[in-house]
C-alpha cells in the first residue's frame, strides 16, 4: 500500500456521495482506506458552506486531525474550500485546498504536489464556475465508485448545481449552473452497481427536480425514472429532496404507480409565510404547497413525508414564526430538517433589514425540532403491530446489539436479525419505541406479507382532513 488515507464528509448527501468516490479513486490505486479515527497518513475533509456553522465545523475538526496525528498531511475540498480557499490555505494544518471545480481532480492534484518527493509549499486551487461543468460527473463514470463503503445502499449523483439564486442561499455560487447526468451514463453507473450487489440506490443532486432540462435533448426526471426501474437487481430507487414547483401530477402517479420507487418525498418548505417565501425568492406560495402535499398524500397514504426549514429569516417577525408553526403542525410530515438563517456572503438577504436576533432564531429552532420530533414518533406508532420490509444495513460488534435497515418509507428499524440476511429485504414488525428508535421483532421466512393498511389510512386521512 502506498499510504493510510482517511476520508470524513461534512454537509449533504451530494458531498457523501463524492467523498465515496473519491474513496474509491485512492483505493484503486492501492491506497489504504481507513475509518478516519485510525491513524492515517492523509486526511481529506469534504466540507460544507451552506451555513456559517458548518464551516466552523469544518475549521474544528481540521484541527483535531493534527492534534491526534501531528505528522499527517490535510487536504480539503468542497463547498467551504470553493467559498474560500484562502482562509483554508492559511491554516497550518492544511496541505493542500481543492474547490468544488476541481474537486473530480483531487487525487491528480495530490499526487503532483503532496505526494512529490519536493512537496512542502501549499497548493490551493477555487476557481469560479463558467458555463455548464459537465466535467463534475466525471466521479463513478467507470465501475463502482462505492467499492469502499461500509453500506448496503449506494447513491448515484444524477444533477449538481442550481440556478434558483434563492436570497439566502450560496450553493449557486459555490457548485454552479444546473447540470445533468445523461441518462446512459446514470444507467450504466447502477448495472454496475447491481452486479456489485447493491439492492438500494438513492438519487442525489443539489436540485433533482431540474433533472434533464439542460441536455440535447431536454428530458426530465420522470423520462429517467421510468428507464432506471428497468435496472434489474435494483430493488428500491429513493429520490433526494426535491422543490415543490417540479413535483407534477405525472411524476406523482408513476412514484404511487412504481413498486421499485420508495413512497418517501422531501420536500422543501422552507417557510410557512408567503411574505418570507417571496422574500426568499421562492417559487410557490404556501397554499401551492399544501395542495401538492394533498395530491402526494391521497396517491400514497403512507408515504414517508420530510421537509427543510429555515427560521429566523431576516424579517422573520413572531407572527410569520407562528404561521410557520401552524402550518406544519397540520401537514403530515414524518420528519423535519431544521436550519437557522446564516447569512452567507454575496447573497442577497445578508443586506436585508432587521436580522433577527440570535436567542429568537433558537428559540424557534427548539420549537420546530420538537414538533419534528413528534411528528416522526406519531408516524412510526402508526405501523406498530404491522409487518413491513427493510433492507437490512451494518454489521454487529461489542457496541451493537441490534442490526437495523429503512421502510420504503423511511422509518429506521432496530432489529436483533441474522446477520447472513444483511443486504436483504427483511421482514420485521415494528413493535416499540426506545428513545428516539424504532425497534422491530425480527419475523424470518421468506417474503414480507403485508397486513390490511385500513387502520394505519384512517390515521393519515384523519391529517388530510386538517387541511383538505
Amino acid at each position: 500500500m502506498r499510504g493510510r488515507v482517511a476520508f470524513f464528509t461534512l454537509g449533504c448527501k451530494l458531498n457523501s456521495y463524492e467523498t465515496e468516490s473519491l474513496r474509491g479513486v485512492f483505493h484503486r490505486h492501492r491506497y489504504d482506506v481507513v475509518d478516519f479515527d485510525r491513524p492515517a497518513d492523509y486526511y481529506v475533509i469534504n466540507t460544507c458552506a451552506v451555513t456559517g456553522h458548518a464551516e466552523s465545523d469544518a475549521r474544528q475538526l481540521i484541527r483535531s486531525v493534527t492534534k491526534r496525528n501531528p505528522e499527517a498531511r490535510v487536504i480539503v475540498t468542497g463547498c467551504y474550500a470553493q467559498r474560500d480557499a484562502q482562509t483554508l490555505a492559511a491554516m497550518p494544518e492544511v496541505a493542500l485546498v481543492v474547490g468544488n471545480a476541481e474537486k473530480t481532480q483531487l487525487f491528480q492534484l495530490f499526487e503532483s504536489t503532496i505526494r512529490r518527493p519536493d512537496a512542502g509549499e501549499k497548493v490551493f486551487t477555487s476557481h469560479l464556475f463558467k458555463g455548464r461543468p459537465t466535467e463534475k460527473f466525471a466521479f463513478g463514470e467507470c465501475g463502482d465508485p462505492t467499492a469502499v463503503s461500509p453500506f448496503t445502499r449506494a447513491t448515484i449523483k444524477v444533477q449538481d448545481g442550481c440556478d434558483d439564486f434563492c436570497t439566502f442561499c450560496i450553493i449557486p455560487h459555490l457548485r454552479g449552473p444546473s447540470v445533468s447526468r445523461p441518462i446512459a451514463a446514470i444507467l450504466e453507473h447502477a448495472r454496475a452497481l447491481a452486479a456489485a450487489g447493491y439492492k438500494e440506490l438513492d438519487l442525489t443532486g443539489v436540485h433533482t427536480g431540474a433533472y434533464g432540462v439542460d441536455l440535447e435533448p431536454p428530458t426530465t426526471l420522470l423520462a429517467m425514472l421510468e428507464q432506471l426501474v428497468r435496472v434489474e437487481g435494483i430493488e428500491r430507487i429513493r429520490l433526494n429532496s426535491i422543490e415543490p414547483a417540479t413535483v407534477s401530477d405525472d411524476l406523482l402517479d408513476f412514484l404511487a404507480a412504481s413498486p421499485k420507487v420508495c413512497k418517501h418525498l422531501h420536500i422543501c418548505l422552507q417557510s410557512g409565510d408567503d411574505d418570507i417565501l417571496r422574500r426568499m425568492r421562492r417559487h410557490y406560495d404556501v397554499g401551492l404547497y399544501e395542495r401538492l402535499i394533498f395530491k402526494v398524500m391521497a396517491r400514497m397514504p403512507e408515504c414517508g413525508l420530510g421537509s427543510d426549514l429555515l427560521v429566523g429569516f431576516p424579517g422573520e417577525t413572531e407572527k410569520h414564526f407562528e404561521r410557520t408553526f401552524s402550518v406544519v403542525e397540520r401537514l403530515p410530515f414524518s420528519y423535519l430538517h431544521v436550519f437557522s438563517y446564516s447569512a452567507r456572503p454575496g447573497t442577497p438577504a445578508t443586506k436585508y433589514p432587521d436580522q433577527v436576533h440570535p436567542a429568537a432564531k433558537k428559540e424557534r429552532s427548539r420549537r420546530l425540532r420538537e414538533l419534528g420530533r413528534a411528528k416522526k414518533q406519531a408516524f412510526a406508532t402508526r405501523f406498530f403491530g404491522r409487518k413491513v420490509a427493510i433492507l437490512l444495513e451494518g454489521k454487529r460488534d461489542n457496541t451493537r446489539q441490534f442490526l437495523s435497515g429503512l421502510t420504503e418509507n423511511y422509518i429506521r428499524v432496530h432489529v436483533d436479525a441474522p446477520e447472513a440476511c444483511v443486504n436483504q429485504l427483511v421482514p420485521v414488525r415494528l413493535v416499540a419505541m426506545a428513545g428516539d428508535e424504532v425497534l422491530g421483532e425480527w419475523v424470518g421466512g421468506g417474503g414480507v406479507a403485508v397486513e390490511p393498511v385500513e387502520r394505519v389510512n384512517a390515521a393519515i386521512d384523519a391529517d388530510l382532513r386538517t387541511f383538505r
